[in-house]
């Protein structure tokens, strides 16, 4: 029995033994004591359970095994076959799956009710049209599987599947077939709530079947009962800066009942606060270990900018899946704003005031800009998450403050290159708006009332209060307005009404981290980053210290999250798909730790790895910019600036003036003066 909840039996049992009627109410003792020792008892096992969320990841699921593909037909051919209605039954739902190879053998083989159909039919929706229209031409283009549920088998070549197909485009059209059988019923489980939320949008947030759910989900259970015996009563209340929000969100018909004052001010917390919680949880460990030896609040704030950019994948802002600051740290990529969305979280978990400055006034599209800005002693220290780098001040050196760009074009014009001019000048800084960032959860009673009651050596950053910050804000100058930034709010808006085709595309790439929870429990041990000699830093046994980088390198080294390329080639298609990502992902993963652990090297050589570069590579723009990175920090500053020069990723610019300034270090020609 789980240590935590074996004390908490004897506690309630304890208080539920105790003659309360005899007791003065308040006295040590007295049923009102019993209990606030009963609460503090539940949020104290809550806090341990969120700061060790680690070794409450479960890695024994079994993945499903194959029952019937190619390999196992009457002619070692695919199974091709498509979606009908009973043909003796007129409007009868689309509920048969037909072979039209006669190459299936259902019933030799014993396809059962229950079994999955893997029917690869619906074109991959995380590819951009454009290379979607490419890979078409040359008959390479990537299917994704629909699971369907086989509800009874008819013949050899005919199955009658549970629901039928709700999607008219599918019915009649030729696909491959594959029939799966899972041999752990939580996995089954799984599989079936990733399908539902794909095709139903149930439910709308928090529907990833994490392999650390179920402890997500005793947390949450047991701040509600905290919440429940104890004190309700707080300071907290509606931040008069929700007023600032763009009037669309205000009233929007999904967002306007999440914004009012009886919803944020609830002290319950819902299922996906769950999710949210280990978010924070994820941005303070971090926040902790990456920005190495910076100690200054500026260092610090440039170690965590410098982390988020080399982390975070930047992408095309139209290209780009609608995702939170989780989200974007376990899938690694994000377009500028939603970098600098979790660089400001990751500073206020080492208690820094981020705003993103924005024009105060109406501009053209061309010249809008949204820049992170760190308040330290009353200045506005400016980076430019597009470019992924800080804006620099006269010497080349320090981070230039909002009133020196104000006052020095020239700083701004270092960005410029012969062909492509930096956007933003000194007279559009002029009058800047600053933006809080803050999400509903952050602007709840629920949160506030949690991070004022967590034990010390478990804070947490949860909530923000606006409104005390933007006196801080407004007092600076070219600060004309301040107000809470739409991007978290907008965000929330596009998750709880996503599309179709956008949730099977998350589905889709959430899945590796279902099948492979060794990859989960890696970027989780990444994240959390513990050391030798940290306080409590030591595994639940007592006996070795815990280094969760070292863990999390031996995690995506191991079999289990990259498979051999033999076993990839033997596997079915869509476990071939898995595969094949879980292995890339890691290989990349396991190059940006080794950076963050100053191995520059080894680093170098996981991220030259061919498939990281390659055209057709997930991660060729960030594994060019990393090695780029890696070679810098070994002083070999001629590859770097070849690398650096050779990118054609979002971040080219930004690229680009990196290589100039390399350049400029070794005293070299400058080709983008002459391009």
């Amino acid at each position: 029995m789980n240590r935590c909840v074996y004390i908490l039996s004897l506690l309630v049992a304890v208080v539920g033994c105790q003659p309360a009627a005899t007791r003065p109410t308040g006295q040590p003792g007295s049923p009102l004591s019993s209990r606030a020792d009963s609460g503090n008892a539940l949020l104290s096992s809550a806090a341990d359970q969120l700061s060790n969320l680690p070794t409450y990841v479960d890695t024994a699921l079994r993945t499903p095994s194959v029952i019937l593909d190619s390999r196992r037909t009457n002619d070692g051919k695919d199974i091709m076959a498509f979606a009908s209605s009973n043909p003796n039954i007129p409007n009868s739902p689309v509920n048969y799956i037909i072979v039209e190879s006669k190459n299936a053998r259902f019933k030799t083989l014993r396809v059962r009710p229950g079994d999955i159909v893997k029917f690869y039919i619906k074109e991959d929706d995380t590819i951009d049209k454009e290379k979607l229209a490419e890979l078409k031409q040359t008959g390479l283009a990537r299917l994704l599987p629909i699971d369907l549920t086989v509800a009874q088998v008819e013949d050899e070549n005919i199955l009658l599947i549970e629901g039928g197909i709700d999607d008219p485009e599918l019915a009649g059209k030729l696909g491959k077939i594959e029939v799966w059988r899972f041999l752990d019923d939580r996995m089954s489980d799984i599989t079936n709530r990733l399908n539902v939320y794909a095709n139903t949008r149930l439910p709308e947030l928090g529907w990833e079947p994490s392999p650390d759910e179920q402890a997500l989900k005793q947390i949450v259970d047991r701040l509600n009962q905290w919440s429940r015996q104890s004190n309700a009563s707080s300071d907290w209340q509606l931040d008069p800066l929700l007023k600032t929000l763009n009037s669309d969100l205000l009233n929007h018909q999904t967002l306007a009942p999440r914004l009012s004052a009886e919803a944020l001010g609830k002290t319950n917390f819902e299922p996906h606060h769950g999710r949210l919680l280990q978010e924070a949880v994820w941005l303070r460990n971090i926040s902790r270990w990456a920005p190495g030896n910076r100690f200054d609040d500026l260092g610090r704030a440039e170690g965590l900018f410098d982390w988020t950019v080399r982390n975070i994948q930047l992408e095309a802002d139209e290209a780009a899946p609608v995702r939170r600051p989780w989200q974007v740290l376990l899938h690694g990529r994000g377009t500028a704003n939603q970098r600098a969305w979790v660089f400001a979280l990751l500073c206020r978990q080492q208690g820094l005031d981020v705003a993103i400055l924005t024009s105060a006034e109406a501009t053209e599209p061309a010249t809008r800009f949204e820049l992170p800005a760190v308040l330290i002693e009353k200045q506005l220290y400016v980076f430019d998450a597009r470019l992924g780098l800080p804006i620099r001040g006269a010497d080349g050196q320090s981070i230039a403050t909002l009133e020196q760009l104000r006052n020095d074009d020239s700083l701004l014009r270092r960005l410029d290159l012969s062909d492509a001019p930096y956007p933003l000048t000194s007279a559009a800084l002029q009058n800047v708006t600053a933006n809080i960032v803050a999400d509903t959860f952050e602007l709840s009673q629920a949160a506030y009332r949690l991070e004022r009651k967590l034990p010390r050596d478990n804070r947490i950053a949860l909530s923000v209060v606006p409104s005390t910050l933007s006196a801080s804000f407004e007092a600076l100058p070219g600060v004309a307005t301040v107000r809470l930034w739409d991007v978290p709010l907008e965000t929330l808006r596009d998750q709880v009404n996503l599309g179709r085709a956008a949730r099977r595309a998350e589905k889709t790439a959430f899945e590796p981290f279902v099948w492979r929870p060794k990859l989960w429990l890696a970027r989780v041990l990444h994240f959390h980053g513990r050391r030798r000699g940290d306080d409590n830093a030591r595994s639940p046994s007592k006996q070795e210290p815990i280094d969760d980088h070292r863990d999390a390198t031996a995690l995506y080294k191991s079999p289990e999250v990259r498979p051999a390329l033999r076993d990839i080639a033997r596997a079915s298609a869509d476990k071939r798909r898995i595969d094949t990502i879980s292995q890339t992902y890691a290989a990349y993963w396991l190059g940006l730790l080794l950076f963050d652990d100053g191995k520059y090297d080894v680093a170098a050589q996981w991220l030259r790895r061919p498939e990281l570069l390659s055209d057709d590579s997930p991660w060729s723009f960030g594994a060019n910019y990393s090695l780029a990175r890696a070679e810098e920090a070994q002083d070999k500053l001629q590859e770097a600036i070849e690398l650096y020069e050779a990118d054609t990723s979002p971040q080219r610019h930004g690229n680009r003036l990196r290589a100039k300034q390399l350049r400029e270090r070794m005293k070299l020609p400058n080709p983008t003066d002459t391009k």
